[in-house]
């Protein structure tokens, strides 16, 4: 339970890594009921690079935190297939 802080994402690609999954077979999701909710507000500046967030509001976008950026997807495919190029 919680966001995806650094120090728990790397604790737990370490699991992953452990039971023999790579990079490409897992992702990390940090879900909110919206945007304007206080612990979104609150919570999302300290969730890792590299993860997805997603908001129960906006059922059909998500977006990827990536470093210094972030970037609106509307179909996880798409963003896989981009970073499978």
């Amino acid at each position: 339970m919680g966001q995806y802080r650094i120090r728990r994402k790397l604790e737990l690609i370490s699991i992953a890594e452990e039971a023999g999954y790579r990079g490409k077979d897992y992702t990390f999701v940090t879900t909110f009921k919206d945007r304007t909710d206080q612990v979104s507000r609150k919570l999302t500046p300290s969730i890792a690079w590299d993860t997805l967030i997603w908001y129960a509001t906006e059922p059909n976008s998500i977006i990827h935190m990536f470093e210094g950026n972030e970037q609106m997807i509307t179909s996880l495919g798409d963003m896989f297939d981009k970073n499978n190029r």
